[in-house]
């Protein structure tokens, strides 16, 4: 791993943190909700979904077909979105991976 910065948390963050601990809504919760409703806007989005993981993220896409009314179109562009982020995310030497969708 090549390191290219130190991490720079001071005692607000480390206040955050420990509000977010303590309040036993680590995962999910009123920070989670406000950091979603911050994501769209800036976005510019109706709605975000923030996921511990890619592969919670891919879970989801996957099930979209079966929950929502969107079109396959729109699931593409999810599915695209995602797969997009891990080809970025990964080292260059991984295997880049496709998300293929298939409608019946």
């Amino acid at each position: 791993m090549i390191l290219v910065s130190q991490p720079d948390f001071g005692p607000a963050e480390s206040a955050a943190a420990q509000a977010v601990i303590e309040s036993q809504w680590v995962g999910m919760g009123p920070q989670n909700e406000k950091f979603e409703t911050a994501l769209a806007n800036c976005l510019g989005v109706r709605h975000v979904v923030a996921t511990n993981s890619c592969t919670a993220a891919l879970h989801l896409v996957m099930a979209l077909p079966l929950h929502t009314q969107l079109s396959p179109v729109q699931i593409e562009r999810i599915a695209a979105e995602v797969s997009r982020f891990l080809k970025h995310a990964g080292p260059a030497r991984k295997p880049q991976p496709r998300i293929v969708l298939a409608t019946a």
